[in-house]
């Protein structure tokens, strides 16, 4: 890097301290009022932001337009992970993709995967031998007097700042078992230790935003933002059993203009990437077409997929003819097209009993009294709405609250929550003012025999 563009780079750097500065002393000013002001304000940071972001942009690598990644098809790394889908448009439009994918390997074909084969590689130099220590720190550093001094507040929070102390003291540990090691292609890996704050730092705001309703998504933080990577997944991805694939100029299908990010392209103007078909020519050997040969308008997601395809004739009970005519339409090997169907059968059994239980189960709760329920347990351990609404009705029925019978589930847990607290609370009133009146009774009934007695003793002094 040469001295000029060294003097550019810092003052790129400083640029974004004076920024960012800024952001903070706005957010500090805002006190949850939005003025004419603040919207100027707003408006100023976002230009001097895109400023910024254009200076830094020309320090930063350029990446690869056409990205494939390869993973199984775990929790964490599914193309059906509303996550995984929000977090690939991300990337999609921070670094200007052209093409990007996702595809899972099968299963038992985890040996063409780099994702496996890199971990298998991992987990070679993790096992060298050598044990792992994980308590190098201990809260407030073993001493006693801060120990004995702090309240159970302070030492839960020590105790959880400890903890993050000692796992990445573990993942330094690790990064320097792995780092130089062997790679899966002959290579040698290269290991790192993630910064304390995470790139992707707004996991809570994105789960808030995808669990909420559609009216109620304009309420959560950053709905603005969320909403147009929503609009990068509707627009720009095709989503299949096990693939997904973003391509710019998509937008075109769904729209009547092209969106500001599909405008430029930064490799030559590319289309989707084909998916597998037949080669009906080659028959009885199964083959596929080439890809040059491969067809890729006018075709349907997953349209020969095999194991989308079989779930659609499991549910028409195929007998032997109509599998084996499946197998030489969708070149799939007979025997496991046969044992992935007994798997579906297995699956709709275990749905079958489910189903025939919850049925059983909603059964026989309807037909229970409302004397046979705790109501107050039910309130106080606050499992209500696990109740079937039939239920909740006995409650409102017996309680002559019929007029709340038609109001939803929810609004129905509540109104009973409150019909119970409003009992409980008259009955311990009425115990304690039951117990109040006791006492005054004792009272008067013992200074009333102290008086009977005293009048007994004057009597007799005078009777002979």
């Amino acid at each position: 890097m040469t001295t000029d563009e060294k003097e550019e780079l810092d003052e790129v750097f400083q640029n974004v301290q004076l920024v960012g500065n800024e952001i903070i002393a706005a957010k500090e000013a805002l006190n949850g009022k939005i003025t004419q002001s603040i919207l100027t304000q707003y408006k100023e940071l976002l230009a001097k932001l895109k400023l910024v972001s254009d200076a830094a942009c020309k320090f930063v690598p350029p990446l690869k337009s056409d990205i494939l990644e390869m993973t199984d098809k775990g929790p964490g790394v599914s193309v059906s992970n509303r996550d995984v889908k929000y977090r690939m448009a991300e990337r999609f439009r921070i670094h200007n993709l052209d093409r990007y994918g996702r595809m899972h390997m099968a299963r038992d074909d985890n040996g063409k995967n780099e994702a496996e084969r890199s971990n298998a590689a991992i987990g070679n130099a993790i096992c060298d031998g050598g044990s792992l220590d994980w308590e190098y720190y201990k809260p407030f550093d073993g001493n006693e007097q801060a120990i004995e001094q702090a309240t159970p507040l302070e030492f839960d929070e020590e105790e959880d700042k400890t903890m993050r102390r000692n796992v990445r003291k573990v993942c330094e540990d690790l990064c320097y078992r792995v780092d130089d090691a062997p790679g899966p292609a002959g290579d040698y890996m290269k290991a790192y230790v993630t910064p304390d704050q995470p790139f992707f730092f707004d996991r809570k705001y994105l789960d808030q935003y995808i669990k909420a309703s559609k009216l109620q998504k304009v309420n959560c933080p950053g709905h603005g933002y969320y909403g147009k990577l929503e609009k990068d997944i509707e627009d720009h991805a095709e989503v299949g059993d096990m693939y997904i694939e973003f391509l710019k100029g998509d937008c075109r299908k769904h729209r009547t203009t092209q969106c500001q990010q599909c405008s430029t392209w930064i490799s030559p103007s590319i289309h989707r990437c084909p998916k597998p078909f037949p080669d009906y020519q080659k028959l009885p050997s199964y083959q596929y077409l080439p890809p040059e040969e491969t067809p890729i308008e006018q075709r349907e997601v997953d349209d020969t997929q095999p194991r989308v395809q079989l779930k659609k004739l499991h549910k028409s009970n195929p007998g032997p003819e109509e599998i084996s005519n499946f197998c030489d339409k969708y070149i799939i090997d007979e025997q496991l097209a046969r044992k992935y169907l007994s798997h579906l059968d297995n699956l709709q059994r275990k749905q079958d009993k489910r189903t025939k239980e919850t049925l059983n189960q909603k059964q026989q709760k309807l037909l229970k009294g409302y004397e046979e329920y705790d109501w107050a347990k039910l309130s106080e351990e606050n499992t209500l709405r696990n109740l079937f609404v039939p239920e909740l009705n006995k409650h409102l029925i017996h309680n002559k609250l019929e007029m709340y019978l038609k109001d939803v589930k929810e609004d129905k847990v509540g109104i009973i929550h409150a019909h119970i607290g409003k009992s409980l609370f008259k009955t311990l009133t009425s115990a304690a003012s039951s117990e109040t009146s006791v006492e005054d009774n004792s009272g008067s009934d013992e200074s009333s025999s102290e008086a009977d007695s005293e009048d007994d003793e004057n009597v007799d002094r005078f009777v002979p």
